[in-house]
């Protein structure tokens, strides 16, 4: 049970600092795409490959702690679900007492 809860805090964890990171990433983005607006035809997508690239490898590496901590895979599922779940209620909340 302990591995399980593990799992689950540390994934809600890391998606609360992916998403308050990826959320700063795409602010950016959008900000250049702005100022550029008017100087090039905008080609450029309004998410940076870097934070898609990041999202699928905290995602592998969340995989792959699930089968460290030795959980079955429908375990690591819940355990996945539960912590996204979890990290962007944390994210959201935080956004909430910070507008």
């Amino acid at each position: 049970m302990f591995p399980f809860i593990l799992h689950t805090v540390i994934t809600a964890l890391t998606t609360t600092a992916f998403l308050g990171w990826g959320r700063a990433q795409v602010e950016a983005q959008l900000d250049k795409m702005q100022q550029k607006v008017h100087f090039t035809p905008g080609a450029e997508a309004p998410l940076p490959p870097v934070v898609a690239l990041t999202g699928a490898a905290l995602l592998s590496g969340q995989l792959l702690a699930g089968r460290a901590l030795r959980l079955r895979g429908w375990q690591t599922l819940l355990s996945l679900l539960l912590g996204v779940t979890g990290g962007a209620v944390l994210f959201l909340n935080r956004m909430n007492r910070f507008s």
